[in-house]
């Protein structure tokens, strides 16, 4: 467990030291691009973890929890300040919730997509008599339904299945992000709107 934890610590050193630098970059490049560049890091992130098998060097895996943690860095502080300019301040606590809530809610549909993606690649890349015999859903189950010396087919399953979630997620970010740079782009199209 505590080895788990400091393997992902890379994730977290871009949004401790780089999310107080956010305002520069957004007031130097622009909210939108600023925005879009936090899509880019963070789904290019997700895709290049989702190439980290499990024979890849911790070296790569942490570049691009690095990559990730610098998208994260990039885009809370950006679109916390988005919101808060957006809305007078007799409004900041409506701001401050609204965002909480779908800060919460992409979180939870996050982990709700990666899990399936992971649980079914994962099912479906068990050896056809792990899965026959006891239709395991998780690794645990997996490994106490095989011989010991068959625990690296149930990890290579379990690595399949991480990289299907993490890629998912990661094609989404993407085109989310594609659709958030053409929306702004199409609305620099059409000018401001006349009151």
């Amino acid at each position: 467990m505590l080895r788990t934890g400091l393997g992902i610590v890379p994730l977290t050193v871009p949004i401790i030291l780089g999310a107080r630098h956010a305002g520069r970059v957004s007031g130097r490049i622009g909210l939108d691009a600023t925005i879009a560049l936090a899509f880019a890091f963070v789904g290019c992130g997700l895709l290049g973890l989702s190439t980290s098998g499990t024979q890849t060097s911790y070296i790569a895996y942490a570049a691009w929890l690095v990559v990730t943690g610098t998208g994260v860095a990039l885009a809370l502080p950006t679109l916390s300040g988005a919101i808060a300019g957006a809305l007078p301040p007799e409004q900041a606590g409506v701001g401050a919730g609204l965002q909480a809530t779908t800060r919460e809610f992409g979180s939870a549909l996050g982990v709700a997509v990666i899990g399936t993606v992971l649980t079914a690649r994962f099912a479906a890349a068990l050896p056809p008599d792990i899965r026959a015999g006891h239709s395991p859903h998780t690794v645990a189950e997996a490994l106490a339904s095989t011989a010991p010396d068959r625990a690296t087919e149930v990890i290579t399953a379990f690595v399949s299945g991480a990289d299907a979630g993490l890629r998912a997620i990661g094609v989404t970010v993407v085109v989310l992000g594609g659709l958030v740079v053409l929306q702004s782009v199409l609305s620099r199209r059409r000018g401001p709107v006349a009151g």
